[in-house]
């Protein structure tokens, strides 16, 4: 004999908070991996207004580009017209802990003063053998990126990566150092 079917599962979110949900679109960062040419700016800002229209205000734009000059300079124009003619959104780039992530991300924060930055870094004890990074200084690039992100105007999400690889305790102690250092949400 089945036990019946409960009515709700203890997870399920409760009326308040589904009315409090907020999507946050990766659609112009992860939708963009393994394309074979880099969308235009006239191409993206359409998509943008259709996120918005379709009400998302939060979206995630890209990522430091490295050496990239046309990713580099389509990501800041985008940046720039979402400020001037969706100042309700608030656009989210994704910002390594390292110094040149960071000086990228406060460049981005020139064309658009609502920027918000994940904030984050491989943390899983494999990719920490592959890279031969310590923990404490993962956790010292986090805290000290995350400082100096907030510290120049920037809303800071923390992050790791490879999350469900990062032992629980571990990850408390990353998400307490980013948090610590200015971080809003995890």
């Amino acid at each position: 004999k089945s036990s019946p079917v409960p009515r709700s599962l203890p997870c399920d979110p409760t009326p308040d908070q589904i009315l409090n949900v907020e999507i946050v679109s990766e659609d112009l960062r992860d939708g963009l991996h393994g394309v074979e040419r880099y969308p235009t700016i006239e191409e993206m800002l359409p998509y943008v207004q259709n996120l918005h229209d379709f009400g998302i205000y939060r979206m995630t734009v890209g990522i430091f580009p490295g050496e990239s000059y046309i990713v580099d300079k389509t990501i800041k124009k985008l940046l720039a017209e979402m400020y001037t003619n969706l100042p309700d959104v608030t656009p989210i780039v994704l910002c390594l802990a390292s110094p040149e992530s960071l000086r990228w991300t406060l460049e981005c924060l020139e064309h658009n003063a609502n920027l918000e930055a994940i904030v984050f870094m491989g943390t899983a004890p494999m990719r920490r053998i592959v890279q031969q990074w310590e923990f404490k200084d993962i956790i010292k690039k986090l805290a000290d990126t995350t400082k100096h992100a907030v510290k120049a105007g920037v809303g800071v999400i923390g992050a790791t990566e490879h999350t469900t690889q990062t032992p629980p305790h571990e990850l408390e102690e990353i998400i307490k150092a980013q948090i610590g250092n200015g971080a809003t949400s995890f």
